[in-house]
């Protein structure tokens, strides 16, 4: 989880549970209101060639019983202003 440890003290001390490694199968729902998050275990976050490409475990499957889910993407930076001339070697996550 790409998250400063600080953020991270923060949000859980405002109650929210983090669970490593645990990706979203599907939200669940019962009358028109969410009621869980079905999460799969993450196998892998990153493929051979270090892109984040996240592979699933199918048969490890765990509910979270819910009545509220926040949906939130992913950060990375705009390096497009940036170019050879400014002489900086950027990593395959960069």
């Amino acid at each position: 989880m790409p998250a400063s440890p600080w953020e991270v003290a923060e949000a859980e001390g405002e109650g929210v549970q983090i669970s490593h490694r645990w990706g979203v199968k599907q939200i669940l729902a019962r009358d028109g209101q969410v009621n869980g998050l079905e999460l799969r275990a993450v196998e892998r976050v990153f493929d051979a060639q270090g892109r984040f490409a996240p592979s699933y475990l199918e048969d490890k499957i765990k509910t979270l019983e819910t009545d509220l889910v926040i949906m939130a993407i992913g950060q990375k930076t705009n390096l497009g202003f940036l170019s050879e001339a400014d002489g900086i070697n950027l990593t395959p996550r960069a």
